[in-house]
Order: C-alpha cells, then sequence, then structure tokens
C-alpha cells in the first residue's frame, strides 16, 4: 500500500515536471516581448521559403530525368537503326559470298 502510494507520488511529480517542460516553451515565446503572430509569420515564411526549395529542386530533377528519358530513346533508336543495316549488309554480304562460292565450285 504504501509503495503503491510512493509509485503515484512519483508518478504524479513526473508529470508536473514534463508539464512543467512544456509549458516552458511556451512562456519562452511569451517572455521575449515578440508578439505571437510575429512568431507565426517567422515560422510560415520559413515553411514557405523550404517549401519552394524543395519544389524547385523537385522540378529540376524531373527536368533532369526528362532529359535523360529523351536522350536515352533517342539512342535506343540509334542502336535499332544500326542493328538493322548491320543485318542488311551481312545478309547481302552473304549472299555475295555465296555466289561467289557457287561461281567456284562450277
Amino acid at each position: 500500500m504504501v509503495a503503491n502510494l510512493e509509485q503515484q507520488i512519483k508518478l504524479a511529480k513526473s508529470q508536473e515536471v514534463d508539464q512543467k517542460n512544456q509549458a516552458a516553451g511556451y512562456e519562452t515565446l511569451l517572455r521575449d516581448g515578440i508578439p505571437l503572430n510575429e512568431h507565426f509569420l517567422s515560422l510560415k515564411n520559413k515553411y514557405n521559403k523550404d517549401d519552394k526549395a524543395t519544389k524547385d529542386k523537385l522540378k529540376a530533377l524531373h527536368e533532369y530525368v526528362e532529359q535523360h528519358s529523351n536522350r536515352n530513346r533517342q539512342l535506343a533508336n540509334s542502336i535499332k537503326t544500326k542493328q538493322d543495316e548491320h543485318k542488311l549488309t551481312s545478309d547481302q554480304f552473304q549472299r555475295e559470298r555465296d555466289a561467289c562460292e557457287k561461281k567456284f565450285k562450277e
């Protein structure tokens, strides 16, 4: 019973300390002499500045990705074209080679 009461007292003291610590932040805002709306405006401006910077960075990254995606499509198209040209040349070479071998066998 006594141990239970001691634990309740410790818990109550701990809660009181936590409440004082939480209130200390608000007291600081009130004690510095600056009106609260200026604090909120400052926070809002900081948020807007950070938000804009983040959006600008995101936009730049999207543009970077888009540029590289376009370049990759161009390169893939170029590779396909070169492969097709190689196949045509290779097929033509093989036909000419076969024709030459056929002539020599006759």
